[in-house]
């Protein structure tokens, strides 16, 4: 989980439309929402937030960026603090108990097919 940073985006009021007026005017709203965000309340408080797509798709791609670093970064610290303490370590068989492990060791790893496991276009 990701720590809060307290901030809040900054809105102005011709930013926010009321939940009724978001549905009798949608069109005006989806037009408005490619330049800035739109945010929609419900009784007094704001409940959604209207994005047009291609700040939608930079925001996804943004957030994806982060996940995988903060990703890499998670592995950078655990293999840091595994050299730091090697005696943590702990093998597979131990992990996942022998049964698991009998298990793992009697798969054929030619079962299923290198083109079936990825989809390939």
């Amino acid at each position: 989980m990701l720590p809060e940073s307290g901030q809040k985006p900054s809105i102005t009021s011709d930013q926010i439309i009321t939940v009724s007026k978001a549905s009798k005017n949608f069109s005006y709203l989806c037009k408005a929402a490619k330049d800035k965000p739109q945010y929609i309340s419900v009784h007094g408080r704001i409940d959604s937030v209207m994005l047009g797509y291609r700040e939608y798709e930079r925001l996804y791609q943004e957030l994806e960026y982060y996940k995988e670093l903060f990703w890499k970064f998670e592995i950078s610290n655990r293999i840091s603090e595994l050299h730091a303490a090697p005696e943590k370590l702990v093998s597979l068989r131990e992990a996942i108990g022998e049964q698991a492990y009998a298990r793992i060791l009697a798969m054929d790893p030619d079962e299923i097919a290198d083109n079936e496991l990825f989809d390939v276009e």
